[in-house]
């Protein structure tokens, strides 16, 4: 960031003081060593919201989820339909029209981080048990106690559909539900064999 470490351990310090972020004390090995203790910062679980004027998208967002519910298999079926197309919409307008072409899984990748990131899943990519992005935030958290089940499914068509919309059909979004962690999970298309020709 171009500062020094005193100007950020001031700004970090302020951001706790705001709740902002919480601070550890890492378990390190016990060497003498001179110097202040280092200090683990992570983002607080605190959500703030500012808009000005005032905006309640919650509550339309709750309207429209309980319509959803009254509105059987039928709704449900539109609502899944209509999170694909504006998944879609979001990838494809990524593109701005240009052709990407057949993607492989590592460029594939590459195309859609910065699309994930820029609609709030702050997405991390793995290789300790496979190649797959993690989703470290779900922009819809605050809808989860309305219908965590309706929520989750409508994520997942979304990030299913901003694949789609980016030409990134190596990669499938899954429903895998982990602690601390967007229920969404983009992995690798499995392969479908080849048929093999009758000899």
């Amino acid at each position: 960031m171009g500062i020094s470490r005193n100007l950020a351990a001031f700004h970090l310090e302020k951001l706790v003081v705001a709740g902002l972020l919480t601070v550890s004390l890492p378990r390190l090995p016990r060497l003498r060593r001179p110097g202040r203790v280092p200090k683990l910062y992570a983002v607080a679980d605190e959500q703030i919201e500012l808009s000005l004027p005032p905006r309640r998208y919650r509550t339309i967002a709750s309207v429209f989820i309980e319509s959803v519910q009254q509105g059987g298999d039928a709704a449900r079926a539109t609502a899944l339909d209509a999170a694909a197309s504006c998944g879609r919409q979001i990838g494809a307008a990524t593109l701005e029209g240009a052709r990407v072409g057949r993607l492989g899984v590592e460029r594939a990748l590459g195309l859609v981080r910065p699309v994930l990131e820029d609609n709030g899943y702050e997405p991390e990519v793995h290789r300790t048990d496979g190649t797959q992005i993690l989703l470290r935030n779900c922009p819809f958290h605050a809808l989860l106690e309305a219908d965590q089940g309706l929520v989750c499914a409508l994520n997942c068509e979304l990030v299913g559909g901003m694949l789609s919309g980016l030409g990134a059909e190596v990669l499938e979004a899954r429903l895998i539900p982990r602690p601390e962690h967007c229920c969404v999970t983009v992995v690798p298309r499995a392969r479908t064999e080849e048929p093999q020709a009758a000899g």
